[in-house]
């Protein structure tokens, strides 16, 4: 195989139909995995018959929360127009992305390699090792936020583990991003906290230990740098000052 074949076999994305594809109806779905069959090939036009924009925005807030590795993908500038799909993307070289994406990929088997060298090699081990190495080397982007046009690496893995800068979204990305490779099930959950006296967006994960599921939030640990590990780990009658739709999200009881 030639070194440019097996570039094109690194550069391409296998597109993951994880808690949010299951959300969607039937059409949906087949939506869903056309536009992401597309997007793995960084492919531009996508020919339709059926969907508006309102589907068509819903399918694409799907794909981004199942797929952290779809980094490259400009899912908000991406529009529909009659049975044409328009599929933007942030960076016009192939190269590129295939360099980031490498050095994200080495950045996620070296989190996974330390929780091998422990000797309580465990589920829970393998959270805590993730979770020190976020909260220890990510920084939230209050910097990033403030700029007139916001950058957009910020709501990515790109951001929270190329340049170690993120918001809420793009460590909840990462958290899917690394437990993919751990073989944990975690879930991207978004709603509404109560941080600094003030309710706003906010998205964390849910993560699966046997056959329960727990609550952690990297970017409030982040933030607050308090006593440490104050939210990871946490049942639903522990996590104050949130609200989310629990009648589509699993109990963490």
């Amino acid at each position: 195989m030639t070194g440019k074949a097996v570039g094109m076999r690194e550069y391409l994305v296998k597109l993951e139909c994880g808690f949010y594809f299951h959300l969607l109806d039937i059409d949906e779905q087949l939506l869903y995995k056309r536009i992401g069959a597309a997007v793995t090939t960084r492919k531009e036009t996508l020919c339709i018959r059926y969907a508006n924009k309102s589907i068509f925005r819903k399918v694409c807030t799907a794909l981004r929360y199942d797929n952290p590795e779809f980094f490259y993908w400009d899912a908000e500038t991406s529009s529909i127009t009659d049975n044409v799909i328009i599929l933007k993307y942030r960076f016009g070289d192939s190269q590129e992305i295939l360099n980031i994406k490498q050095r994200l990929r080495e950045i996620r088997r070296s989190i996974e390699e330390t929780c091998l060298f422990e000797q309580e090699y465990s589920t829970e081990k393998c959270l805590e090792m993730m979770y020190r190495f976020l909260v220890n080397n990510v920084k939230y982007a209050y910097e990033e936020l403030q700029k007139p046009e916001c950058t957009k690496w910020i709501y990515d893995i790109e951001g929270c583990l190329g340049k170690k800068r993120a918001v809420c979204l793009g460590i909840a990305q990462a958290v899917q991003y690394i437990c993919r490779q751990l073989s944990i099930t975690s879930v991207l959950i978004t709603g509404k906290a109560e941080l600094n006296g003030c309710k706003m967006d906010h998205a964390w994960n849910l993560v699966k230990i046997g056959d329960r599921f727990r609550h952690i939030d990297a970017t409030c640990e982040i933030c607050e740098k308090k006593e440490r590990y104050q939210y990871f780990l946490m049942r639903d009658k522990d996590i104050a000052g949130r609200n989310w739709r629990k009648d589509i999200y699993p109990s963490a009881q």
